[in-house]
């Protein structure tokens, strides 16, 4: 699906204060610093650069702090949601170093002791400001939690937990869009679920092997053809973290200290994993997420590869959480019926665009019969705006990245995650052609000037 692309809000509104925003940067580099600390652990890479997974927590932390109202408004003047602003990063100074976890007990009506800052270096001439982040103190509140996992929904959630949607929104202030991997905080009443609240792809899916106990100290960059011919320490120390994670190093399964291309392969798959450019380079940013307790281990891929197959009662679900996603930021007089989600000229598109329902299956530019492993590279190169093939269409519709980042609620965060890419399919297709009945009927009529020939897809 090529067709034309919308300005998002966001665009909009670098254009209105462009002396506002800071895009790349020192500031950009505290900012990550400072959302890593208020939500406890390392949620977005420190590489400066203002991107997809930084604008997200960004966003989140304005919902959180009451910046942006839940109509996803600013409440004060000087706010852009979801871009670093001066009126941001100064609050984000302030809070940080109580945390979010803090927001969590004040929804329990908790008192929560504040910590003041730690700097590092002499501010502002060169220094980065830090804080430490902080424990919960309180033994009132029970500060059960959930780790999201692909396609899940505040509603899967809450009733697998046996609590109510609004007490679940209630403990997660600023959490109005769910992406895998976030943390959501449980009500002292919630139980064990009985089931996983959604199938994942893979149900052999390892335990994290836990923190590196001995990284080295020294940690070089490394990549494929800059290491030389002998034995690097540093590359052994590399393949023998990347097999404690349950990474395949290539035919050779002994740590030789030599970077070939199965050391290559099993870097970029770590870094598609853990949320980092799969460039298959180790930089620090690298290094640092291989030393984490949370590293995640080969298997954990966001659901690439899971069916949802025409017309098949999961998929109607799908359409139907789809459409509930969507119709939470549209008013009351545009609301999708879930009856859409039946619509059989909806699950035929959906048969032309992808045949079985594969999710986040790339297009034919990047070849067939693509692994589960090569796909989840692919889409962490798309969520870092690297297109490989001349053509960056993939998921459910079919939509190529501009589309996507128009479209998905999560933007390109969203790809690979079954109800975002429904959700931006059906959006997609509403904004362009307004009824399922009128996409079936110019679907594949488009002319190719040079050949003459009918396109197919849009």
């Amino acid at each position: 699906m090529a067709g034309q692309t919308i300005a998002t809000g966001n665009q909009a509104a670098v254009a209105l204060a462009p002396r506002q925003i800071a895009e790349r940067g020192q500031r950009v580099n505290e900012a990550q610093d400072l959302l890593d600390t208020y939500f406890g652990h390392d949620v977005v890479e420190n590489d400066a650069l203002l991107g997809a997974s930084t604008s997200r927590h960004i966003l989140r932390f304005q919902r959180a702090e009451g910046l942006v109202g839940p109509d996803g408004k600013p409440t004060r003047d000087g706010i852009t949601p979801g871009l670093l602003d001066d009126s941001t990063l100064t609050l984000m100074r302030e809070r940080a170093p109580v945390g979010y976890s803090a927001r969590v007990i004040a929804a329990a009506n908790q008192d929560v002791p504040l910590v003041p800052p730690t700097f590092f270096g002499n501010e502002p001439s060169g220094g980065i400001f830090r804080v430490q982040p902080i424990a919960p103190q309180s033994s009132e509140v029970a500060l059960q939690h959930y780790t999201a996992q692909p396609g899940d929904t505040m509603q899967h959630i809450a009733r697998n937990h046996g609590v109510s949607v609004a007490d679940l929104r209630r403990y997660n202030p600023g959490l109005d869009q769910l992406y895998a991997g976030d943390t959501v905080y449980l009500p002292p009443s919630a139980r064990e679920p009985a089931q996983k609240a959604v199938p994942v792809a893979d149900a052999s899916q390892t335990t994290p092997a836990g923190a590196w106990e001995n990284p080295p100290a020294d940690r070089p960059r490394l990549e494929r053809g800059r290491t030389g011919n002998r034995p690097n320490p540093a590359v052994v120390a590399l393949q023998d973290r990347l097999k404690q994670l349950g990474y395949s190093i290539g035919r050779n399964p002994t740590s030789d200290g030599l970077f070939g291309g199965g050391v290559q392969d099993a870097v970029r798959l770590f870094q598609a994993i853990n949320g980092l450019k799969p460039d298959g380079v180790v930089g620090d940013g690298t290094w640092r997420r291989l030393v984490e307790a949370g590293a995640r281990p080969a298997g954990m891929l966001s659901t690439p590869g899971t069916n949802y197959a025409p017309n098949a009662p999961h998929t109607i679900a799908l359409f139907e959480d789809a459409i509930r996603l969507l119709n939470r930021n549209r008013a009351a007089n545009q609301q999708i019926p879930l009856s859409m989600a039946r619509d059989p000229n909806l699950h035929w598109i959906l048969t032309k665009e992808n045949r079985d329902g594969v999710v986040g299956m790339p297009n034919y530019t990047y070849g067939t019969n693509l692994s589960r492993e090569q796909m989840a590279i692919i889409h962490a190169n798309l969520r870092h705006g690297v297109k490989t093939t001349r053509s960056s269409a993939t998921g459910l519709g079919q939509l190529i990245l501009d589309n996507v980042d128009a479209y998905y609620p999560a933007g390109r965060a969203g790809i690979g995650v079954p109800v975002q890419e429904a959700a931006g399919m059906i959006a997609y297709m509403l904004d362009r052609y307004g009824t399922w009945q009128r996409a079936r009927s110019r679907y594949g009529r488009n002319i190719d000037r040079r050949t003459g020939r009918r396109l197919e897809g849009w």
